[in-house]
């Protein structure tokens, strides 16, 4: 069964899940408003007088929350699928496929 889930997360999901995200995301009300709020802060934030260091400080942590943020919502994404895949095999909805 985790042979099967593998494949599936590694061969077939990934892809779909990058498309089904952005059409969700872009189509959700409450993600665009935080975009408008997002790029106008950024605004805000580039206008800040800052030595480099810091603004270099600043920068390395809002990559490095970036990062963390989109790998998490990626992994709970491919949980999601792995759950699912597991509830549906054990009540016998689908098979395990024995080539995989």
């Amino acid at each position: 069964m985790d042979k099967l889930v593998d494949w599936l997360l590694k061969e077939e999901i990934e892809g779909l899940m990058e498309k089904s995200r952005d059409k969700l995301c872009f189509s959700d009300e409450i993600y665009k408003h935080d975009r408008a709020d997002e790029e106008e802060l950024e605004k805000r934030y580039n206008a800040l007088v800052l030595y480099k260091n810091e603004r270099m400080l600043i920068n390395d942590y809002m990559a490095c929350r970036r990062t963390v943020d989109n790998r998490c919502a990626e992994l709970s994404y491919l949980a999601g699928v792995r759950d699912t895949v597991k509830a549906l095999y054990s009540r016998g909805l689908i098979k395990e496929a024995e080539n995989r």
